[in-house]
């Protein structure tokens, strides 16, 4: 299945479909910035519940999994890439484990779920050369399929959407109706950096800006 519920934003239940919310992305970039749209890579088969490589103790969560069979991300240092809210390059299927494990290697016991967490998995990164990325929670429990982020100076953050469904269908919404992507809880980083970006087309490539 292709759709999930979950509690969106005011605690309202909201179904969110990874395909056609990403299709409405797509289909925005191809007319509106196509430097953006001609950055994705082509899709990679969808392996439901596959163990990400390079040991990450993970599961690929399914909704990734099927955005990347979409879509096999974009490629590092292409033009436009980085056209997820915030700068944010979706990775490569390649890329998802081996950042995922060099993060895993670095934790600390003490500062494991606050810093990073095993059961984090990387999806997009925010700065090419660093750690920082969003990631989806695949902890058992009521948080799991939480997107979070991630800086390498204060570590993670749970919280912005409830899953990755309701993250691409807030973007979606925001590229089609000019406006802000409104994050379905803003965590405390809110109030101390982090803004509500608009989407903006410069030179056929999408970025956001505050």
């Amino acid at each position: 299945m292709g759709a999930a519920e979950r509690t969106g934003p005011g605690g309202s239940m909201a179904e969110y479909d990874v395909t056609r919310e990403w299709a409405r992305i797509v289909g925005w970039l191809g007319i509106m910035a196509p430097l953006s749209a001609a950055a994705l890579r082509a899709p990679v088969a969808e392996v439901p519940h596959a163990d990400l490589p390079h040991g990450s103790d993970a599961a690929l969560p399914g909704e990734l999994s099927r955005l990347l069979a979409l879509n096999d991300g974009c490629e590092p240092g292409t033009p436009g890439a980085a056209f997820l809210p915030h700068g944010n390059r979706l990775m490569r299927r390649a890329e998802i484990g081996p950042v995922a494990e060099t993060l895993n290697a670095l934790l600390d016991e003490d500062v494991i779920g606050s810093w990073w967490h095993p059961a984090w998995v990387p999806f997009a990164t925010m700065s090419e050369g660093s750690m920082d990325c969003l990631f989806i929670d695949v902890r058992p429990g009521l948080g799991f399929g939480q997107v979070g982020s991630f800086f390498d100076e204060t570590g993670g953050e749970l919280g912005w959407w409830p899953s990755l469904g309701a993250f691409l269908a807030d973007t979606a919404r925001a590229l089609q109706e000019v406006r802000p992507v409104a994050a379905w809880r803003p965590p405390a980083s809110a109030a101390v950096g982090v803004r509500p970006v608009l989407p903006q087309v410069e030179d056929d490539i999408l970025v956001w800006r505050r």
